[in-house]
Parts: structure tokens; C-alpha cells; sequence
């Protein structure tokens, strides 16, 4: 927990703060997508880095324009909200609940890093199972844009999209490839913990148990997200490229991806990275400002 502020105002801080990120970074999520997904032979030694992201942002706003760049992007602001509102929630509340010892006033409670590790997984999972559909409907969104690139087909309705989705794979479609999702909800509990250890270590460093400031929490965060996605990437792409192919099961994707070897679990990194880091530091940064300005507005009104 990184404020004594009560859950709802947590929640509602955090979820803010990764909606505006994900606005903010979604074309790098778009091409960070068409990079992993990506089976083309090139003679590019690097094919899949960030020139090659930056060239393919060109050449998606010269063939159909800078709004394809954000193809999705309602669906996946949706989710994003959804998904990061109950996670918090649930870390804030079953942390008090679940594992509380002995202390008799709940919001003085602070569980140690572990339990913040494992309760951010839990949390996860329940929150992706609400959230999946929406992420999946914005992978076929990234999908359709891509194989309609320079024509004058205009982007599926997203309702026409979940037809799609139902009409192949039934209800379950939805939630096709969760099991690596639920894997992949490491990801936002280890970075929440790498922030929690850099924190500490600015306050140890700077004698200081002062707030971040707005650029430190931005630079804490970014790295924390960085770290985690490195660790978890081969999870990361695999989740990608079961859910958007014909893949069954995960085994399926890790033998077609076996070829590249090593090198192919760590396909588009640089970008993933670059998303991430930018994400979390905006993320960071904007709920930090909020619960600031919340705390500001009720000493406001204490002396007023």
C-alpha cells in the first residue's frame, strides 16, 4: 500500500492514472502487437526493434491515417480501467481482510512485500476475468485494422467483431488463451513490488519518508514496469499470439515459435518496454497527483 488514503480513493486514483496512460501510449501498443504477431522472413537483422516500430507507425499514418493508430483504443481504455479499479480494490480490501494481524484500526494496515506480491496475482486474475473479453475484442480490432491496411474497408463496428468472436468459438471465445492471462497477471503485482523496493531505497538513500515527487515517482515506476516485463515477456507473447491466431493451446504457440529460438520469446522487447516504461511512469505519476490533490482538498477544508 503506498498511501494511508481509504481504498476507494486509491482505486479510483490508480485506475485513472492507468487509463490516461493507456490513451496516451495505446499506438505503441498497437505496434507493439503487429511486431509480436509478425511471422515475415526479413533480411533486417533486427526486423522486430524499435526503428522497426517507429518505420511501421509511418507507414500506418502515410496508408490510412493517425486515427488508425488508435484502432481499439475504447475497448482497451474499457478494460484498462476495469480491470486496474477491481484490482486495486481487491489488493486494498483483501489485504485487510485476509491478512490482518491483530490490528484493530484497518487502514492502518501495511501486508509486507510478499503478500502484496501474492494478493496483487489474486487481484489480477479476478480483475482480467471481467476484462478479458474487452482485450480480446481490441486484439481483433488491431487485426482487422492490419489486413485492411491501404484498402478503403472501413473497421469493423465492434459489435460486429464480438458477433465474430461468438459465432466462431461460442461464449468461451471470450475468454480464449485465459490461463496465460491469469499467468501474466504477475506482471502488475511484480512491478507494484520493484516499486515498492526502489521506493524504500529512495527513502533509505535520502534519509526521507517523504511522497515522490512527480518525476522520481515517474522514473520509479517506469523502471519497476521494465524489469517485470523483461522477466515475464516469453508469457507475455505467447498470451499475444494464442489468443490471436488459430493456436488450441499454448503448446502450439511455443512449437511454432521454436524455430527463432531463443531470440523469438523476446520478439518486439524493445517496444514492449518502451510501452511499459512510459505507461507505468504516466500511471505512477497521475495517481500520485490525484491522491496529492485529494489530501491537499481535505486539509483545505480542515482549516477553512
Amino acid at each position: 500500500m503506498t498511501s494511508a488514503l481509504p481504498p476507494l480513493i486509491q482505486a479510483l486514483a490508480g485506475a485513472s492514472g492507468s487509463s490516461s496512460a493507456n490513451v496516451l501510449t495505446y499506438p505503441l501498443d498497437l505496434v507493439t502487437t503487429r511486431l509480436q504477431l509478425d511471422r515475415s522472413k526479413s533480411l533486417d537483422p533486427n526486423p522486430h526493434n524499435l526503428a522497426a516500430g517507429f518505420r511501421l507507425i509511418r507507414s500506418i499514418v502515410r496508408k490510412d491515417g493517425l486515427y488508425t493508430l488508435y484502432t481499439g483504443l475504447s475497448t482497451d481504455t474499457a478494460a484498462t480501467f476495469i480491470s486496474n479499479w477491481i484490482r486495486r480494490k481487491f489488493t486494498l480490501h483483501a489485504g485487510v481482510i485476509l491478512l490482518e494481524r491483530g490490528s484493530h484500526n484497518r487502514h492502518n494496515y501495511h501486508p509486507n512485500l510478499l503478500q502484496e506480491v501474492v494478493l496483487g496475482f489474486l487481484a489480477g486474475v479476478a480483475s482480467r476475468a471481467l476484462s478479458t473479453p474487452l482485450n480480446l475484442v481490441t486484439l481483433k480490432l488491431q487485426q482487422e485494422q492490419e489486413q485492411n491496411e491501404g484498402s478503403k474497408a472501413g473497421p469493423k463496428k465492434i459489435r460486429a467483431v464480438m458477433r465474430d468472436i461468438y459465432q466462431k468459438h461460442g461464449l468461451a471465445g471470450f475468454w480464449k488463451g485465459f490461463g496465460m492471462t491469469a499467468l501474466c497477471c504477475l506482471n502488475p503485482s511484480l512491478t507494484m513490488a520493484f516499486f515498492q523496493v526502489l521506493r524504500r531505497l529512495i527513502e533509505v538513500l535520502t534519509r526521507s519518508k517523504r511522497p515522490l515527487s512527480p518525476r522520481e515517482a515517474f522514473f520509479v515506476g517506469a523502471i519497476s514496469s521494465s524489469i517485470s516485463s523483461f522477466l515475464l515477456y516469453p508469457l507475455i507473447l505467447a498470451k499475444t499470439r494464442l489468443q490471436a491466431t488459430s493456436a488450441t493451446s499454448i503448446q502450439e504457440v511455443w512449437q511454432e515459435g521454436s524455430e527463432a529460438g531463443v531470440a523469438g520469446l523476446y520478439q518486439a522487447l524493445q517496444m514492449q518496454l518502451l510501452k511499459g516504461f512510459l505507461s507505468q511512469g504516466v500511471t505512477f505519476n497521475v495517481k500520485g497527483r490525484i491522491e496529492q490533490l485529494v489530501v491537499a482538498a481535505y486539509r483545505y477544508r480542515r482549516s477553512s
